[in-house]
């Protein structure tokens, strides 16, 4: 007879193959059997109770059913309430996790006061059972401050999650020669810069230090990196793409070309999307708009001229590349 602990190895194989629903029915038949145990007496399987019930949410948010999710993880948590916390490192480590992908699954839904909440509570675990004392929890309060800054993108809080999302990046960034975290610190980047492509239409950009734009491309240079280095191909590096391409239209557009040509090189999109492409080439037609303009607008034997026609070739060349 299989146990719940086979149960839910086998599922979390599903997840990894992304089957999600093998994956809920061996979570669900863990389930059972963990719940049919004394396991409020017993923190062992409480513990592995609350494990069945995380992997399970996963599952769920996967496929878009987050309000399932979102029981599941309130299962967890009230699982956890039958684990001794200071027995173990890893007891605190789970039950921040619940909180964080419970944060993450309202903010997925738009629930913005509970997922405030829940982040909140996230860190105040944090903090009581200290965030840099293991590498999983400094992972975790990057999470919490990636997927926080992810919500205050949707309600237009542009400045605050450049704030959180700059903090995920600097705290990843020692765990970053460990694959698992590379696309989290992927990810922490592609917030950062799509933050800060949203900022730049936001008087309130003046607030920030005058460091700023070199900062955030300067991580999506650092993503890319890391992208290669294990042949990431995942959804955020389309979007880090995407926005760090705007900012180098607006801010630095003679850097435009190499940026796009580099980054649409084997092995990041060995096949772009239709939609990806259309965009990059909108941001170099973009590009050449606004330096023949400021071409026409001056004399046409200064230096200025030369460097500025330099740039149109290289966009050009970039734009015949790109549409092939």
């Amino acid at each position: 007879m299989v146990d719940s602990s086979e149960l839910v190895r086998a599922g979390i194989a599903h997840l990894e193959d992304g089957q999600w629903h093998a994956a809920i029915r061996c979570f669900d038949e863990a389930i059972i059997l963990r719940q049919a145990t004394d396991w409020k007496s017993n923190p062992a399987d409480a513990w592995g109770l609350a494990a069945a019930w995380i992997n399970r949410s996963d599952a769920m948010r996967a496929i878009g059913y987050l309000p399932d999710a979102i029981e599941s993880l309130l299962n967890a948590i009230r699982a956890m309430d039958f684990v001794p916390l200071p027995d173990h490192p890893a007891y605190p480590e789970r039950l921040i996790l619940a909180w964080t992908n419970l944060a993450a699954c309202h903010a997925d839904s738009l629930q913005f006061q509970p997922a405030y909440r829940a982040f909140s509570h996230a860190e105040e675990l944090l903090n009581t059972w200290g965030r840099d004392l293991t590498p999983t929890r400094r992972f975790l309060g990057a999470m919490v401050h990636t997927n926080r800054a992810r919500l205050l993108l949707s309600e237009g809080n542009h400045i605050a999650a450049w704030q959180d999302a700059s903090l995920a990046v600097e705290t990843l960034r020692d765990l970053e020669t460990e694959p698992e975290a590379i696309p989290a610190a992927i990810q922490a980047r592609g917030v950062l810069c799509t933050a800060l492509a949203q900022l730049l239409e936001d008087p309130r950009s003046a607030e920030l230090e005058q460091d700023w734009i070199a900062r955030a491309t300067d991580s999506a240079e650092e993503a890319l990196i890391l992208a290669r280095s294990v042949e990431y191909q995942g959804e955020w590096l389309t979007g880090l793409v995407r926005y760090c391409a705007k900012i180098y239209r607006i801010c630095q557009p003679h850097f435009l070309a190499e940026f796009i040509l580099e980054t649409c090189a084997p092995p990041l999109f060995p096949d772009m999307s239709s939609s990806l492409k259309n965009d990059l080439l909108s941001e170099l037609a973009l590009a050449k708009s606004d330096l023949i303009l400021r071409i026409s607008g001056s004399s046409h034997e200064t230096d200025f001229m030369q460097t500025q026609l330099k740039i149109l070739r290289s966009l050009q060349f970039a734009e015949s590349e790109l549409a092939k």
